[in-house]
């Protein structure tokens, strides 16, 4: 009765998932739906200069990404006056792990889950 369960449980894990993932990929490929992108600014370099740029930046620092694809979907007949929505996420205050030298294909999925 229990493994029966454990099973059912897991099943319907993989089921949710797998569904989820779908119609991600459904809805941002279909261009049904206003696409929203957070960027999250990270100081990859240390420098001062750097978190001046990025303590100036705003929403309206992406509008040029905006307006491209508002003339992309235009030219390729979407029919969203806005595909895309770009908004500034907040700072990301730490850097990403190194890349592991060896780069052994488990070394790297665990990396990558950092």
């Amino acid at each position: 009765m229990a493994k029966g369960l454990r099973v059912a449980v897991l099943l319907f894990v993989l089921a949710t998932v797998a569904v989820g993932a779908w119609q991600k990929r459904t809805l941002t490929t279909q261009w049904k739906r206003t696409l929203d992108v957070v960027v999250y600014p990270i100081n990859g370099d240390g420098r001062e200069s750097t978190s001046a740029y990025i303590a100036a930046l705003n929403a309206a620092s992406f509008s040029p990404i905006v307006e491209f694809a508002r003339r992309e979907a235009q030219r390729y007949g979407v029919g969203l006056a806005s595909p895309l929505r770009v908004k500034l996420g907040p700072v990301v205050g730490s850097i990403p792990p190194a890349i592991p030298a060896g780069r052994a294909t488990l070394e790297v999925m665990l990396w990558s889950l950092q």
